[in-house]
């Protein structure tokens, strides 16, 4: 196939794509479903609850990210009862030119998750590629434990889509990544397993430019604000001030506040989703996490799970 090395991201302010384990999986199997389609190739992945970064090489960017968003918009609300479009009409995408500037980029989105400080760890993170590269150092061994038939019937992919039979299916319902990502490529850009690992715990980040720019001074250099569109720059600047020796401060991630939510709040309001909420119920909502967690949750985290807009929310938490 022919096609540019690209940097591609779609996001959601409003309201988070997934909020399961198995959402997660949909989203995969509609990305691995994507690239198939497109003829393209996935070099990397990094799925959060309220966006998504894919490193690939592909002719038809567009094309590709709108077969991922429609299907999965479509499972996504059937699945809750929702209707309308998920996420932001728009993606962000950029060209990568240069060994150094890909393996920059790649690296960029396998230590996403850290960025959000969701984990401590890139290799702790289950939703994205980190873990798939230079498989013999990392012991990473895929587990194929559904078939695609099961999957299907576990709505985790869609009927009408042809996939080959050679792919595989985790515990989750997920394709395996391994049968997806085109982890040689990847490795011929880093040369070594080292290599990878250091470039995903790296905190020098001047030096890194240096190397980006000594191999071609006339393409702009990969640093987290070119790949992090959704973060502000005070949010840019924490993340360069933290040290490899870093914990997690998420006190509670979109994943589990979403837990919360629909398997434990919406349980009173004898709805079946957080979609069939009404506004007053979702700030009724706002009222119990306000009173009975511990921890000080941010106005827009709650919005984006709760899908209400955060100015209600702020006047709700705060009063």
């Amino acid at each position: 196939m022919r096609g540019r090395n690209q940097h591609l991201c779609f996001t959601s302010h409003k309201e988070v794509l997934c909020r399961d384990y198995s959402d997660y999986a949909t989203l995969f199997n509609c990305i691995a479903q994507g690239i198939i389609n497109t003829n393209s190739k996935l070099l990397s992945y990094s799925i959060m609850s309220n966006h998504v970064h894919l490193g690939a090489i592909t002719d038809k960017s567009s094309g590709l990210v709108q077969r991922i968003r429609s299907s999965y918009t479509q499972m996504f609300n059937h699945k809750y009862g929702r209707k309308g479009q998920l996420g932001d009409p728009s993606y962000f995408q950029l060209n990568l030119e240069g060994r150094i500037h890909i393996a920059a980029c790649l690296s960029y989105i396998s230590r996403n998750a850290w960025h959000h400080g969701v984990c401590a760890n890139p290799f702790d993170y289950p939703f994205s590629s980190a873990n798939l590269y230079f498989k013999k150092s990392t012991s990473i061994l895929p587990c194929t434990e559904l078939t695609q038939d099961a999957a299907r019937r576990a709505r985790l992919v869609r009927e009408n889509n042809v996939i080959p039979k050679s792919l595989s299916f985790d515990r989750f319902g997920q394709i395996s990544p391994a049968d997806i990502v085109e982890t040689d490529i990847v490795e011929g850009y880093f040369g070594s397993y080292r290599a990878f690992d250091f470039n995903l715990h790296r905190v020098n980040y001047d030096k890194w430019k240096e190397e980006q720019l000594s191999e071609n001074p006339d393409v702009p250099h990969i640093d987290l604000q070119t790949v992090e569109p959704l973060m502000s720059p005070d949010q840019i600047a924490a993340v360069l001030k933290k040290s490899p020796g870093w914990v997690s401060d998420v006190p509670v991630s979109d994943l589990e506040l979403c837990r919360i939510i629909d398997n434990e709040l919406i349980r009173q309001f004898h709805v079946s989703s957080y979609s069939h909420l009404t506004r007053g119920q979702k700030l009724e909502i706002c009222d119990i996490l306000r009173d009975d967690l511990h921890y000080l949750l941010p106005d827009k985290q709650i919005a984006r799970c709760l899908a209400i807009d955060v100015e209600s929310v702020r006047k709700r938490m705060w009063r």
